[in-house]
């Protein structure tokens, strides 16, 4: 196969540093493997590149023994050429396999245990047939070749057919060095196909030497190609972790409306107040702060269901958003009981709008047939400043309870107000 000890020794040096490479790639994939469970196409890939480790292995033996510079006996790999060519060849056609697997899985083009089921008789049947039928390793390589070609087509097609949003650089990246490899192959195929009639050692200069010694461009190709993985699983890792980071704001945006926000009505709750949620802009003026009150709720939960309660409820928090100003606050404190903040108003002024605002929706009916109107007590008091406002909210309260029982004394039974 070699003209000379020399070329046998360089082609054995370039074997040695691609099985080096080869080793540390499957290393590396063999560590980010075991961190990555939930994706089996990561698995794919480190089996991918142990098999082609194991394959090329076997060959450096062989080399060896094809070498007298190195072992000192000419001839001396008679009885190890035919196992050598099959195991070489059986470890690099896993390679493809598992490597078209990962592709597969990550792709979700097709089930990858299900192709691998299929895939293991044409792996054993190549290898038989393309040992039976070669009287040397060269011979063996050109139907390799065809295998790789073929399986690198087949991968920069799968990338290709990706969705625009699974699309990134490292996809791009991977197909593209899919299709160098296949491309240098399809060299190789020529080349040694050309070979059967002419020697490649008479072969042009630069491509034979490029075929005897395609150790030293495979494992280029292979580090680049294996780059180009680590690139792909490192943008699914980033997505991943991007998609976490949602998942936990979702979550903790879930538990602060469930921390500060009322369930029956949405507005804020009795913790949002106590915490000065929403205040930011009140305290740093004078305002005002009103308490508001249902009334005769007990009687209305008595006469026609908590339902009805709870709708009457949820109508006060409606007509109160839906009527003060963006500025303005609304917090649900209790079970009938509103504190309403209203920046850059006096006393006066927050009891007449709250006053209007309560009287405006008109009565809805009940299940019972009967009609219910909202009707609330109010009382507010001003405060200047945002430290001021529990002590306001005290004298609001105290005048919410002062007009509640002559407002009783004079209403009749739940009716529109």
């Amino acid at each position: 196969m070699y003209q000379s000890d020399y070329q046998a020794l360089v082609a054995f040096i370039g074997v040695a540093n691609q099985a080096t490479g080869t080793l540390l790639i499957a290393l590396l994939f063999t560590f980010i493997a075991r961190g990555r469970g939930r994706h089996e196409y990561v698995r794919f890939w480190q089996y991918a590149w142990l098999a082609y480790a194991a394959a090329l292995l076997v060959l450096l033996p062989y080399i060896a023994l094809e070498t007298p510079a190195l072992t000192g006996h000419a001839g001396a790999s008679r009885w190890w050429a035919q196992p050598a060519y099959a195991l070489y060849n059986l470890g690099k056609v896993c390679f493809l396999m598992f490597l078209l697997a990962g592709l597969l899985d990550f792709t979700g083009r097709l089930p990858a245990r299900r192709f691998l089921a299929r895939a293991w008789p044409v792996a054993v049947a190549f290898t038989v047939v393309s040992v039976a039928t070669s009287d040397d390793f060269l011979a063996s390589a050109a139907w390799q070749s065809l295998m790789v070609v073929a399986a690198m087509a087949w991968g920069y097609a799968l990338l290709r057919r990706l969705p625009p949003s699974a699309r990134s650089y490292g996809t791009a990246f991977v197909g593209s060095t899919l299709l160098v490899n296949g491309a240098v192959w399809l060299m190789y195929f020529g080349s040694l196909v050309y070979g059967t009639t002419v020697p490649l050692t008479e072969q042009n200069p630069l491509i034979s030497g490029i075929v005897l010694n395609s150790g030293y461009l495979d494992i280029l190709i292979e580090m680049t190609l294996a780059y180009g993985l680590t690139m792909v699983l490192l943008e699914e890792n980033r997505r991943d972790m991007l998609a976490a980071q949602k998942e936990l704001a979702d979550t903790n945006q879930r538990l602060q409306r469930d921390a500060l926000f009322d369930p029956l009505t949405g507005c804020y709750n009795r913790r949002a107040f106590e915490q000065r949620t929403g205040l930011d802009a009140a305290g740093r003026s004078f305002g005002a702060v009103a308490v508001i009150d249902l009334d005769e709720l007990k009687q209305v939960n008595d006469a026609f269901g908590h339902a009805t309660g709870d709708r009457l409820i949820r109508s006060l928090a409606e007509v109160l958003r839906s009527h003060l100003r963006e500025a303005d606050r609304v917090y649900r404190i209790g079970g009938d009981e509103f504190v309403v903040v209203l920046p850059r108003t006096v006393q006066a002024d927050a009891e007449a709008r709250l006053a209007a605002t309560i009287a405006a929706p008109p009565p809805f009916e009940t299940g019972a047939g009967a009609v219910v109107g909202l009707r609330a007590s109010v009382g507010a008091a001003e405060f200047t400043h945002g430290e001021q406002i529990a002590a306001a909210l005290s004298v609001a309260d105290a005048r919410m309870y002062e007009r509640k029982p002559r407002r009783r004394g004079g209403d009749g039974p739940p009716g529109p107000a």
